[in-house]
């Protein structure tokens, strides 16, 4: 997330969060300054000081701030850990604000729901937020993509 008031506004601006332009953003950011983050997350109901706005498009407007707010907490976590980020809104998809927390407790589950992805990408990561190279997750899960990878190989050879 943007670290200055001119940075959350052309974030803000910039086309991500739903009913929110440059001008909205502009309002926005001169309405609320230091708060606007507060505002959106926790009290949305102010933004309908902002001519043009009704309760509806406020409440549209913080679900849409704190779903882009959780998907760059993923996208941080999963660069961190070296995982591409173009994974994120998939893995946001499927866990929701709790994407990270639920990685972090089993990431052998990235083989299931993220298409494309290697187990050795996996496994380093997985090895860099501390699961043990004895891990039984880390043997179920390799033997599984194992099985995925000769599936896919044998429906190639088949057709």
């Amino acid at each position: 997330m943007p670290k200055t008031l001119e940075g959350l506004e052309r974030y803000l601006g910039g086309g991500s969060i739903k009913w929110v332009g440059p001008k909205t953003a502009e309002k926005i950011i001169k309405t609320f300054g230091e708060d606007t983050i507060f505002v959106l997350e926790k009290e949305p109901n102010k933004l309908t000081k902002i001519k043009g706005i009704t309760e509806e498009k406020a409440n549209d407007i913080s679900e849409s701030f704190i779903q882009n707010k959780e998907l760059w907490k993923i996208v941080d976590f999963l660069d961190e850990i070296g995982i591409a980020s173009s994974y994120a809104k998939k893995v946001y998809e499927l866990y929701g604000v709790n994407a990270v927390e639920e990685i972090k407790s089993d990431p052998y589950r990235l083989i299931d729901v993220v298409r494309g992805i290697s187990f050795k990408v996996i496994d380093e990561a997985a090895l860099k937020i501390g699961v043990n190279q004895d891990d039984e997750q880390r043997i179920t899960y390799g033997i599984k993509y194992g099985l995925i990878l000769s599936t896919y190989n044998r429906t190639y050879m088949c057709c």
